[in-house]
């Protein structure tokens, strides 16, 4: 027979009430103990009075036995709930060894849903949904080159429009500039030459970001200028791997590209840019540059406090258009395309994952309904019982 709290549990009925059920039973204990000393010859309200005495504190009593009642409670709860469990895993135990078939099917069935939906859902997190590693990545915009009358954006940059951008806007807290390199290391930990992903960046670049070294320092502005330039900030796993995470690696000389440079900071772990760069020396524009020499990857630009991207976007606009009245050999048609981090980040990926994720929801929904499928099969087999 099942016990009361069992059929609570069946029913959904809910429990008495702890404070009114400690409440009756202090109650009942004092009117007994009036009885028995009305019975002795006190009239009620000094039996009432002497009950209470000889009882002791009341409140402090219903409090501890309120709290006591609840210990219990929760027990004699988790109890109930694990033996339910237990009962529950024992019974289906029994079910799928007795019908291996339809078992197999629904594992398999699920198993498909359930992995499908982890693997997208792990790609669509690290690329839509997780923080990008920089401070308030919001703010971080990335700024190409474009063509709007022929709808071509992403295009490379000058160095001149660069320069333009970054002294007449009113949008950005901070710009800078950067452009992809290949150094070729030779020397050092490791005796063969190694070419590794990179980067030429403007000197502020790794402040603009937000991201600091986990050694020495970034580059300061005076680098930024020919014959300062000589120096090389290393990636964590270019620095484990080659150096074999030497910390005394500050100030050393390293030969990149057949020339001496210092090394002047360690980025920290995870950090790679761009894509996988793991190496960055100051960028340093080329004597006598021109607006027509779009030959440089981007700008990164920190936009100022409340300034939205469509603001930073006419803040540009509206410089393009003076630099293609002054120079429109070079700058006539051209405009400058202002985008998320992320979603320059993402690229393309974007629809695609977005895509895939509507679709591994439809296969979740579908092997859930093969299983329901398969449940409602084995049960109509089982009408007859």
């Amino acid at each position: 027979m099942a016990s009361s709290s069992g059929w609570r549990r069946l029913l959904r009925l809910p429990r008495p009430d702890v404070r009114a059920g400690v409440e009756d039973e202090i109650a009942a204990h004092l009117a007994l103990l009036t009885a028995d000393l009305v019975a002795g010859g006190l009239t009620p309200g000094e039996a009432r009075l002497q009950a209470e005495r000889e009882f002791g504190a009341i409140a402090a009593i219903r409090d501890e036995c309120i709290a006591i009642e609840r210990r219990r409670r929760r027990r004699v709860n988790l109890s109930e709930a694990l033996m339910s469990i237990l009962q529950d895993i024992r019974y289906t135990a029994r079910s799928l060894r007795a019908n291996r078939a339809f078992a197999i099917a629904a594992i398999l069935c699920t198993a498909l849903g359930v992995a499908a939906t982890a693997t997208i859902f792990s790609a669509v997190h690290a690329t839509l949904v997780r923080p990008l590693p920089f401070d308030h990545p919001d703010e971080l915009v990335a700024i190409y080159g474009a063509i709007p009358a022929q709808n071509v954006t992403g295009v490379n940059i000058s160095y001149p429009d660069y320069v333009n951008w970054r002294d007449e806007n009113t949008s950005f807290a901070a710009l800078g500039m950067w452009t992809w390199n290949s150094p070729s290391f030779t020397g050092g930990g490791v005796g063969e030459a190694e070419r590794v992903d990179g980067a030429e960046v403007t000197p502020n670049l790794f402040s603009l970001l937000g991201v600091h070294p986990i050694l020495g320092r970034t580059f300061v502005e005076s680098e930024g200028q020919r014959g300062n330039n000589r120096v090389v900030i290393l990636g964590y796993n270019l620095w484990q791997r080659r150096f074999a995470g030497d910390r005394g690696i500050i100030g050393q000389t390293v030969t990149i590209d057949l020339r001496p440079y210092t090394v002047v900071g360690v980025m920290p772990r995870g950090f790679a840019f761009p894509e996988k760069g793991q190496a960055w020396v100051p960028f340093v524009p080329a004597r006598d540059e021109v607006h027509g020499n779009r030959g440089y990857a981007g700008a990164i630009g920190r936009l100022r406090r409340g300034v939205t991207i469509a603001a930073a976007q006419r803040d540009l606009d509206a410089i393009m258009a003076r630099l293609a009245k002054e120079f429109p050999k070079d700058n006539e048609g051209w405009a400058a395309n202002v985008i998320s981090m992320r979603d320059d980040l993402v690229g393309n990926l974007k629809r695609p994952l977005q895509v895939f994720s509507a679709a591994v929801v439809l296969v979740l929904l579908i092997a859930c309904a093969n299983v329901a499928n398969l449940t409602i099969i084995r049960g109509a087999a089982r009408r007859r019982e």
